[in-house]
């Protein structure tokens, strides 16, 4: 990825609502520059939106780390499970979940393979999201 692409990634990472001419003069790009290397990078990116899970009645956001003999990869499907990570070491995951009440939370942890050893952390507070500015 070239020092170009990275400046306009950049941009669209602070606001990705942001309009070719306000990136163009952040980047410090000519806005047809900026046009192509968008439609280029719209080819080989994934876009998404950041949910206020709480303003639509999922105030519970956990972390679960689990440790499973069996294979956990049904979760990446389970509508409560917003991002899904298998982990290095002991059969590890690591899944993000936002859940209506600790009932609901309960029943999920409840329904797991038995064997599975989960820890689960509330998230209180989010201090960084994706702000990462690439080199």
């Amino acid at each position: 990825m070239s020092s170009t692409e990275h400046r306009i990634i950049n941009a669209l990472r602070k606001d990705a609502r942001m309009t070719l001419a306000k990136i163009a003069e952040l980047s410090g790009l000519p806005t047809s520059t900026v046009y192509d290397r968008m439609r280029k990078l719209k080819s080989d990116a994934r876009f998404t939106a950041h949910i206020n899970f709480a303003q639509y009645g999922y105030p519970l956001r956990v972390l679960l780390i689990m440790n499973a003999q069996g294979d956990l990869n049904y979760l990446k499907e389970h509508p409560s499970i917003n991002s899904f990570y298998r982990l290095e070491g002991k059969s590890a995951y690591c899944a993000e979940g936002h859940f209506r009440s600790f009932k609901e939370l309960r029943e999920f942890i409840e329904d797991l393979p038995s064997e599975t050893d989960v820890h689960c952390n509330f998230i209180s507070e989010e201090l960084k999201h994706e702000a990462q500015e690439l080199p």
